[in-house]
């Protein structure tokens, strides 16, 4: 589940609850050039009230993305997770999804 940049908040806040997620990749073509996430949200609203949802996401999304090989060691997430982060997952170049603490959890209670 993605959103594209000129995407509104609306469209993000829409996927984002169908979806039952906190955050978005923001995809131009084949690249990963955002995040949004709920606070992005929640500080467009915050700072526009009514009109917020109206704004397209590449107005409040996060640039600054910490990236990570498909096949890098699980224990290379660690350190992206302390600092309070996601990792972006790439094949090469291409994106392949976002890793959250919830999935390493969830990785760790299905393989043991």
């Amino acid at each position: 589940v993605v959103v594209h940049p000129d995407d509104t908040l609306r469209t993000a806040f829409v996927r984002m609850r169908a979806a039952d997620l906190s955050q978005l990749p923001v995809v131009d073509g084949e690249r990963v050039v955002g995040l949004v996430d709920e606070s992005d949200m929640l500080g467009a609203v915050l700072e526009h009230s009514s009109r917020a949802f109206e704004h397209p996401v590449k107005e409040v999304m996060v640039t600054r993305l910490e990236t990570i090989s498909a096949d890098a060691p699980i224990a290379d997430l660690v350190p992206l997770f302390r600092r309070d982060l996601v990792a972006i997952v790439l094949d090469g170049t291409h994106f392949l999804g976002i890793a959250t603490r919830l999935d390493l959890i969830n990785y760790f209670r299905i393989a043991r």
